[in-house]
């Protein structure tokens, strides 16, 4: 079994639906971990459900939680086109506006 098989188990396990209360530090930087690790092997699922979650962010319905933010970002630049990099640029700028 190569690792992309191994890691694309993690994400089944771990996914993106934050679960706070029931994972230990190093379970959250495991997920973090993974999904990174995912998004750079352009992993189809991983990149479909970072853009999908992406577009809920955008669109006020929902927050990526901070601790997969950065991995869910590079996932859908990875396959994205000028749109979505407009998109992570005013996303952006509004995080730097918050601070």
């Amino acid at each position: 079994m190569n690792n992309c098989v191994h890691l694309s188990l993690e994400v089944t396990r771990i996914s993106y639906i934050p679960c706070y209360f029931n994972l230990d530090h190093l379970q959250a930087l495991l997920r973090s971990l993974v999904l990174n690790r995912m998004a750079s092997f352009d992993h189809e699922a991983t990149r479909k459900e970072a853009l999908r979650r992406f577009e809920l962010h955008v669109s006020g319905k929902e927050t990526i939680p901070a601790d997969i933010r950065s991995a869910v970002f590079k996932a859908v630049m990875s396959g994205g086109d000028e749109q979505i990099f407009q998109s992570l640029l005013k996303v952006n700028y509004f995080l730097i506006l918050s601070s």
